[in-house]
């Protein structure tokens, strides 16, 4: 792997190309060094290996994350591997030179642990897999992976391990890496990785920082609650899309004078101040 060189990998299938090559340009074009980004499709991907998995979000492309040491080039040591939902603000050069050799998977906490969820089905699968609970879970959305540590000291075997004995997961990907790594693994700072939504509002969108639209994909502005936050105005910004209309009117409004969004959770996700 070239010193100075970033290496980000992207599932990207179908629609979700034209994201990934949104979030892959934000990257690009703020960081302080050369980018060379991985597209992950069924070129480079083996389908009947993944698609067996199960789909997560209407394709099975998201379980590639659990086989990048074999996807990638051998020569690549590190990787920054990030969902097609994500839009980098400032240097990605920053969360780069967080690489640590004592760790495989850094990433961001997660807001709770998915047993937590309000998924029944969720719920229940942890109950019946107690063996599976992890303290911590770090959300595989944007991820620093040691692939050198990865390869050289066999994690695949435990990899496919799991995969074989749990199947198709709760949160695809990002159950067996929390599982698997759990003895090698670090939180990254919050502003990697901070979501679109209320739980990581104190955070500063104006900075160096990397925004997750987990439910609230941005291209998707349908129904009263899918309004136009300040982080979504950023992401339509960068796709050049609309960023008007009566949804960023009505959400302005909203937060400016009415406090009836506290009243109902799905509303309360969207109707947040992202800008300082």
């Amino acid at each position: 792997m070239k010193d100075g060189e970033i290496h980000i990998a992207i599932p990207a299938v179908g629609e979700y190309r034209k994201w990934a090559e949104i979030t892959a340009r934000s990257a690009v074009k703020g960081a302080s060094l050369p980018v060379r980004v991985h597209y992950l499709d069924w070129s480079n991907v083996d389908r009947e290996r993944i698609g067996a998995l199960g789909d997560w979000h209407g394709s099975a492309i998201a379980w590639s994350r659990l086989f990048l040491a074999e996807i990638l080039p051998r020569d690549v040591d590190w990787v920054m591997s990030c969902d097609a939902d994500v839009l980098f603000r400032g240097d990605a050069a920053r969360l780069w030179a967080l690489r640590d050799d004592k760790y495989v998977f850094m990433a961001s906490r997660d807001s709770q642990p998915p047993w937590r969820r309000y998924h029944p089905d969720v719920e229940a699968w942890f109950k019946e897999h107690p063996e599976a609970h992890v303290d911590e879970i770090l959300c595989s959305g944007l991820a620093l992976i040691n692939l050198k540590r990865w390869r050289e000291e066999g994690w695949q075997a435990k990899v496919d391990d799991f995969v074989a004995r749990y199947g198709d997961v709760p949160f695809a990907d990002q159950l067996p890496l929390n599982f698997v790594f759990n003895s090698c693994k670090a939180a990254l700072p919050r502003e990697w990785g901070c979501f679109s939504g209320d739980r990581n509002a104190d955070v500063d969108y104006s900075g160096d920082c990397a925004i997750h639209y987990v439910g609230d994909a941005p291209w998707k502005r349908r129904g009263l609650t899918r309004l136009m936050s300040d982080a979504v105005v950023l992401w339509r910004r960068e796709a050049g899309m609309s960023c008007g209309g009566w949804r960023r009117w009505l959400w302005l409004a909203l937060r400016a004078t009415c406090p009836i969004w506290r009243w109902n959770s799905s509303m309360a996700w969207h109707f947040r101040t992202a800008l300082r």
